[in-house]
């Protein structure tokens, strides 16, 4: 139902915007208005949705049936399918439909008689003036006490119905914060500082219910990961578009306050301790970057108790005040597994060119990452910081040409980069070294090797030669007739390769030996002759 997803003030909204462009006393839109009337009480509108904040219904009449669509927040920028330029009675219907799930329909056709009379004073009662005055908004704390009082209500609500609770995660974000959104303010600045607000706000109730969750074992349809990620990219485009809007000075009491919002997600939780840093950082880099914010942060910083988070806050706040090696020395007590949050400052520098402080920070977290691989922990999760790191050593290669090294590296952290310095190997013409450390590594077939087999053989058909001959024999180890048949695949691509290296009476003695060494498996030689391998010998 309507009553769910929209609101009355926001019918209402649509409606004001509506009339201010009609005129009571022109004939068209009198016909318009009563046209939309009679089509919603004949039942003609059907499929009345709100699809994000686009009010959509389907409508008949006479001359067939048309899509009608009236956005929430600026219902002059709708449209239908009839192509009339300005409104229309179908429009007029869908909202009509949408007044009638809150009784508003007699509202809506009486403020369109009276536009343009004198307005009647009306007497409100304590409880009107207190709904109407939801906020103020230029006053950050009258923000958090409205978000306080619409989650109140909004908890209230979840909690009548025992089955939301599965659902209550995800419903934070998709019903809480996006009502909040609604009630945005209309100046672009200020909307966009509300928003990210409200989503630092939601964030953190998020955190909340999910670590209750835990505590209780209560079971959550969504992961608190899965909504905190949901949350982030909110934070992200609304950080993205502050920056790109014109930000009077008026406001920036408010964007600092933003900084509270910041220090209390990262330092009031447990859960999601990677996604809470990404935000700090990104908060303070992006946003809230100014000396004396800083100054204040840091202070603040100074004085609690050391700790992990301690460390890592206040480490990023040196980073910003490019005091690497201090910031270094305070994580250097820390867990090695945090190596991975380092590389976020090593892409900040690169995206800055500042290539020195990057050669400082990929030192330090090389000399993390190799305490860290030396312990008994996950693989995968090795895997992966392995590559972040190599990703990001690569980049700074490729733009200071410093490439002393970066092959030792690649060495040192095998098998974890075994990858990565495969794709070194070829790129840089170290074919048969490509091959002698697929040797030495194995490999399961040489299927899995096709797209690198193929660049070597173009540059170096000698160097493949013992990868095809170890691929014969492992196929013919399996001794079964399909494996029988890959082999003389291989064997059929040996045969190209000593041909084209004109050896071919190694070839004839190979295949001749072959064949001999392996003559009791009469599968496997019915394949060669079949293969045409042994007609040469």
């Amino acid at each position: 139902m309507l009553q769910h997803s929209l609101e009355k003030e926001d019918v209402l909204s649509m409606a004001d915007t509506m009339i201010a462009e009609l005129d009571p006393k022109a004939e068209s839109d009198r016909s318009l208005m009563a046209k939309g009337l009679q089509l919603y009480r004949e039942g003609r509108v059907y499929n009345v949705s709100l699809n994000g904040f686009v009010l959509e219904g389907t409508v008949e009449d006479e001359t067939g049936v048309y899509d009608s669509a009236l956005p929430i927040n600026d219902a002059a920028e709708g449209s239908c399918d009839c192509f009339e330029i300005d409104y229309c009675e179908h429009q007029a219907a869908v909202l009509f439909y949408a007044a009638s799930s809150f009784g508003q329909v007699g509202e809506i056709s009486k403020r369109f008689k009276n536009k343009g009379k004198p307005a009647q004073p009306q007497l409100k009662t304590a409880k009107q003036l207190l709904q109407a005055s939801t906020f103020d908004e230029l006053d950050f704390d009258s923000w958090l006490r409205y978000f306080d009082r619409e989650f109140t209500s909004f908890k209230a609500e979840q909690n009548k119905y025992s089955y939301r609770k599965m659902y209550y995660l995800m419903s934070i974000f998709e019903d809480f914060y996006m009502k909040l959104l609604k009630k945005a303010p209309r100046s672009a600045a200020l909307r966009e500082l509300f928003e990210l607000s409200a989503a630092l706000f939601s964030l953190e109730r998020l955190l909340e219910a999910a670590e209750q969750y835990a505590a209780e074992q209560t079971y959550s349809y969504f992961s608190p990961t899965a909504v905190a990620h949901r949350f982030i990219d909110e934070v992200e485009m609304h950080i993205e578009k502050i920056k790109t809007t014109a930000f009077p000075l008026a406001f920036e009491p408010l964007l600092k306050r933003t900084s509270d919002l910041a220090h209390s997600l990262f330092f009031s939780h447990t859960l999601c301790l990677q996604e809470r840093f990404f935000l700090y950082r990104y908060l303070w880099t992006d946003l809230l970057n100014q000396s004396d914010w800083l100054l204040e942060e840091q202070t603040k910083l100074e004085a609690t108790e050391p700790s992990l988070l301690r460390s890592l806050a206040l480490s990023h706040v040196l980073f910003l005040y490019q005091k690497d090696t201090e910031a270094m020395e305070l994580l250097e007590a820390e867990s090695d597994m945090l190596v991975g949050f380092y590389f976020y400052w090593v892409e900040e520098l690169c995206a800055e060119l500042q290539w020195d402080r990057v050669e400082h920070w990929l030192s330090f977290s090389y000399k993390k990452l190799k305490q860290y691989l030396a312990k008994d922990e996950d693989r995968f999760l090795q895997n992966d910081i392995v590559r972040l790191f190599l990703s990001s050593y690569e980049y700074y290669v490729q733009h200071t040409n410093d490439t002393g090294g970066f092959e030792t590296i690649l060495q040192e952290l095998l098998p974890y980069s075994l990858r990565q310095y495969e794709t070194y190997l070829i790129a840089s013409g170290q074919y048969r070294t490509w091959a002698e450390l697929r040797m030495f590594v194995g490999f399961e077939t040489l299927e899995g090797l096709r797209e690198a087999l193929k660049d070597v053989e173009k540059e170096d058909r000698e160097a493949v030669l013992p990868l095809y001959h170890q691929g014969v024999i492992d196929a013919i180890g399996m001794k079964n007739r399909q494996a029988y048949k890959l082999a003389v695949r291989y064997l059929k691509k040996l045969r190209t390769h000593y041909k084209k290296l004109k050896r071919t009476e190694e070839w004839n003695v190979y295949i001749t030996q072959l064949a001999a060494s392996f003559s009791r498996l009469r599968a496997f030689q019915e394949e060669l002759k079949k293969g045409k391998l042994l007609d040469e010998t």
